[in-house]
């Protein structure tokens, strides 16, 4: 018997604070935007190890010694910094020096005075891998493990709170991975106050519905066959669902499926084709929906939907609540059409696109 539908709406994980990984592939730094008149370059190099895009600004504080390298001096500071510079009075070097996670700056010498004072430059760097990543709502972004094919994610709630439904979405597990989800009051795991083993399918997202109130949720992967080397998450929701109390079934639902790509068609109208992703629509037609289910679903809408940008935030949405395949990351599209069949019940309609994940493999 297929189970109706449960909307995913209310994860408790509201920030990439609240989580943290057992191991993380590093990113990357991006090139430097320099701001100045002497002569020398600036090179930063590393794999970057923090768990937030971060923008550093390095800049020539002293030029009394000198303004050659190893004369002048900087200091350097991000955009996490909460006041003031992170160090000052850096001597510059040609060799690479640490500034913080993993990430290195030298300098280059030029033609003519090296540095003038106040020279500066900017540069980001890309937590690429991150365990925020699995927040975003964006199916081509993932957390990933380091070259290692076991990963726990650890979540602290800040308090005790209700979790009904966990979630795995855009794995890269195989059959034969082991998932467990595990609960305490504390960030301590020798003997978890709840643990589940969690149903593991290849390309299939992993769900599991609960009753179980903690500050701390951990969640163990272990796939030691997988021929990837590493583990690769791309969504993970701890939270609560809606299902509708009036509403019993969801056969009569449709779901199209369609392929996104683009064509070109040259002088001598030979096509080339290119598919690169692929996206289902649910249609699902909702008959004698009590006014509380409506407004249920109404609320839904108005919590994903931001006004002053006219965007709706997608969700997860679990079709048939009892087969892992249906469910599915999407956004509401349209209305809400309402007509009133008789006194307390009223007919209606969803309309919900898949998010979809881009291949350019």
């Amino acid at each position: 018997m297929y189970g109706a539908s449960r909307f995913l709406t209310n994860n408790l994980i509201t920030s990439s604070s609240m989580i943290t990984m057992s191991t993380m592939s590093p990113g990357w730094v991006s090139g430097t935007r320099k701001v100045g008149t002497g002569s020398a370059l600036v090179s930063v190099t590393g794999q970057f190890t923090g768990t937030v895009n971060t923008l550093f600004f390095w800049q020539i504080d002293d030029v009394s010694a000198g303004n050659e390298i190893a004369q002048a001096t900087a200091r350097w500071k991000t955009d996490q910094t909460a006041s003031g510079w992170e160090a000052t009075g850096v001597a510059t070097s040609t060799i690479d020096a640490l500034l913080e996670d993993a990430v290195y700056i030298k300098s280059i010498a030029g033609t003519g005075n090296d540095f003038e004072d106040g020279d500066y430059w900017e540069f980001r760097a890309i937590a690429q891998y991150a365990p925020g990543k699995v927040l975003d709502l964006k199916r081509n972004t993932y957390a990933k493990s380091n070259a290692v094919t076991t990963l726990n994610f650890v979540v602290n709630l800040g308090s005790a709170k209700l979790v009904t439904a966990a979630l795995l979405y855009d794995h890269n597990l195989t059959d034969s991975a082991t998932v467990t989800l595990e609960g305490n009051a504390s960030d301590s795991w020798g003997a978890p106050s709840y643990s589940q083993a969690l149903t593991v399918a290849e390309l299939t997202p992993i769900i599991e519905y609960l009753s179980e109130t903690y500050q701390y949720f951990r969640v163990v992967i272990s796939d030691s066959t997988n021929t990837d080397g590493f583990i690769r998450v791309g969504g993970l929701y701890l939270g609560t669902y809606t299902e509708l109390d009036s509403f019993n079934g969801d056969w009569g639902s449709t779901e199209d499926f369609s392929e996104i790509g683009t064509e070109q068609r040259n002088a001598a109208g030979v096509v080339a084709a290119s598919m690169y992703a692929e996206q289902r629509t649910v249609t699902l037609p909702l008959g004698l929906l009590s006014n509380t289910d409506y407004d249920s679903l109404k609320a839904i809408m108005q919590a994903v939907r931001i006004p002053s940008t006219r965007e709706s935030l997608p969700f997860y949405f679990h079709l048939f609540y009892d087969v892992a395949g249906s469910l599915r990351l999407g956004r509401f599209q349209g209305a809400l059409p309402r007509s009133f069949s008789f006194p307390l019940y009223n007919t209606s309609s969803l309309n919900i696109e898949e998010v979809v994940k881009v291949d350019f493999s």
